[in-house]
């Protein structure tokens, strides 16, 4: 499998793009979505980057995610090799709309700052 980090620079800002080449095979085997994090974290500590924090949202009607947090944190935590409080998640509802409040599915948004390793 080929592997490409691109770094360029817009507006004063780096930006980072990870390019994983031959993914979409793997992708439909049904990997580990924590093995693509781990990749991903490997990938990034290589292009001497590091996560500063992550804050995510998992939007779903059922179950009541809260008290697994604590769980899903440190697993997030343990596969990219950074402290449980480098991580804030939290938990919404559509109050019955769409296809989460149907209760046919879950989605997340997730948002990561990414720093210079030093």
């Amino acid at each position: 499998m080929e592997e490409k980090i691109l770094q360029t620079k817009k507006n004063g800002m780096t930006m980072l793009l990870l390019t994983l080449l031959g993914y979409v095979a793997s992708i439909a085997l049904f990997i580990c979505s924590i093995t693509l994090l781990e990749q991903t974290g490997r990938l990034l500590k290589q292009a001497g980057w590091r996560v500063g924090n992550i804050d995510a949202v998992i939007v779903a009607q059922k179950p009541k995610l809260a008290p697994y947090f604590p769980q899903m944190k440190a697993c997030l935590a343990r596969a990219l090799g950074i402290d449980e409080t480098q991580i804030n998640l939290k938990g919404k509802t559509e109050e019955g709309l769409g296809f989460t409040g149907a209760i046919e599915g879950m989605k997340a948004y997730a948002v990561a700052l990414l720093e210079e390793a030093s």
